[in-house]
């Protein structure tokens, strides 16, 4: 009787270390399991924080490009207005241009005007002279 009962003690506390140690190797497995989650997690973090900065100098950039495009906007329209205004001092230009040509020719026309009566007068002088010097004779 105590024989059968010490090898059923025996063979329980064999199957008891079994269960220990199968337990322990479970543990052992979950917590490199545990250590390698958390590695994993700290790692995403690391990234997450990565990600997080290059968002923000992104953002950064855009606003420096949305400034910059701005600025380009803002001088073309400077340059538009300037061309506007060189456009509006040509056509005044060429108006005073005109108005020059029209004064020159004016101008042309009198000085041939002015030929004209000078040969006229030179004709009528000579032949002023020409009948003073007759009532001479």
């Amino acid at each position: 009787g105590f024989a059968v009962v010490a090898d059923e003690v025996r063979a329980l506390a064999a199957r008891t270390q079994a269960s220990t140690q199968e337990i322990q190797g479970m543990i052992q497995r979950l917590q490199a399991s545990t250590s390698n989650a958390s590695e994993s997690i700290k790692r995403s973090l690391v990234k997450g924080d990565v990600s997080v900065q290059m968002v923000c100098a992104t953002s950064d950039a855009l606003g420096a490009i949305d400034q910059q495009v701005s600025t380009i906007n803002q001088r073309g329209l400077q340059i538009a207005t300037a061309a506007e205004e060189q456009t509006q001092v040509v056509e005044s230009i060429n108006r005073s241009m005109h108005v020059i040509a029209d004064a020159t020719e004016s101008a042309g026309q009198f000085a041939a005007r002015s030929h004209q009566s000078g040969d006229e007068l030179a004709t009528v002088g000579a032949e002023l002279q020409q009948l003073i010097g007759q009532f001479k004779t």
